[in-house]
């Protein structure tokens, strides 16, 4: 894994950087090579979140209002349940999954080349992984979708 290089090279350049000048900006080089693959897929996942946020407004939008366009009846209004179940869970895997890629983030910062230490090369892959409660949510939702 990338992570697992990033920190290899970040040892390597803690141990020559007082040493051998030229060897640690090598090294200090290759970190940054290292760590960039990292940063572009975090920024990338960030990018596709918002465009998923922006759909899954857009989503409730067009719900909300053929809601109003199909249920009103006098000054009453109906709610569609599977409708409104569906725009929530929705949101909360959105909500999930934007909180997720910013602990991603967080936690590559922190890798950024200068000293990587093996607890944030754990942190980011301990980030990496959802919460089984969410991957049980994010399933039941979509079978709830398919049927």
């Amino acid at each position: 894994m990338q992570t697992d290089r990033l920190w290899e090279l970040s040892q390597r350049h803690r141990l020559v950087s007082g040493v051998d000048k030229t060897a640690a900006v090598a090294l200090l080089s290759a970190c940054h090579a290292a760590y960039q693959p990292i940063y572009y897929i975090i920024q990338n996942l960030h990018e596709k979140l918002a465009e998923i946020a922006d759909r899954v407004a857009e989503l409730d939008r067009e719900c909300f209002d053929l809601n109003e366009e199909h249920c009103q009846v006098g000054h009453q209004r109906c709610q569609l349940e599977s409708s409104a179940d569906r725009n929530a869970w929705l949101f909360q895997t959105l909500n999930v999954l934007q909180t997720q890629a910013k602990y991603l983030d967080m936690h590559a910062r922190s890798l950024a080349p200068s000293l990587v230490q093996s607890s944030t090369v754990k942190l980011l892959k301990e980030a990496m992984q959802l919460v089984k409660q969410y991957k049980s949510n994010f399933s039941m939702g979509f079978a709830r979708a398919a049927s």
